[in-house]
């Protein structure tokens, strides 16, 4: 029988140097979180705080941030992340494109609803509205407005107008092509 001092039993050698490698390769996936901002503001429609709604910072890349506006048009941005139940509050540095949706369902039956802002602002890619961060932002002011938003009924009438005419006209000229083109469909293959 071998006599083995507990020095140099492989067994123990083998379980320190695999802990060794579990403590290094740990300690280089231990990175710090990436630095969030706390962002806060108002959003104001027409210079009147907006009562109701969301608001939406949208990356180029990753989740949007999001908050709740309350009733005197204040907002805190958040992240909701998958990985925990708890929001995270900030954001990261960067660009964002904004969304600010506010609507109430008037008629749950036919889905009727009532824009509270207008509805371009309730998409990031047709707000308009872009911002930057690159540090904390307290009190970060959101305008929107209905100027400009509203079609007169005159322009609507001479938009369709204008849509019927060039209806009008496609038909019409594609009806001059077919006719000119009707003899030559209408001969017969000749047979050999």
């Amino acid at each position: 029988m071998t006599n083995m001092t507990s020095d140099s039993n492989p067994l123990t050698e083998t379980i320190a140097r695999l802990a060794i490698v579990i403590l290094v390769a740990a300690s280089l996936g231990c990175e710090e979180p990436p630095v969030r901002y706390p962002v806060a503001g108002k959003v104001l429609i027409d210079g009147q705080p907006l009562q109701t709604g969301s608001i939406r910072f949208v990356p180029k890349s990753g989740r949007p941030f999001t908050s709740t506006i309350m009733e005197d048009g204040s907002f805190e941005l958040s992240e909701n992340a998958i990985s925990t139940s708890q929001e995270q509050l900030g954001v990261f540095p960067g660009t964002y494109q904004v969304a600010v949706s506010a609507s109430k369902v008037i008629d749950e039956v036919s889905n009727d609803v009532e824009w509270l802002a207008p509805s371009k602002y309730a998409d990031f890619r047709t707000s308009g509205i872009e911002v930057q961060i690159m540090g904390p932002k307290e009190d970060m002011q959101i305008d929107l407005t209905w100027k400009g938003d509203e079609q007169t009924d005159d322009a609507s009438a001479s938009d369709a107008e204008a849509k019927l005419k060039a209806n009008a006209d496609s038909e019409q000229k594609s009806s001059k092509e077919s006719t000119s083109d009707a003899p030559q469909e209408e001969e017969a293959p000749k047979s050999k």
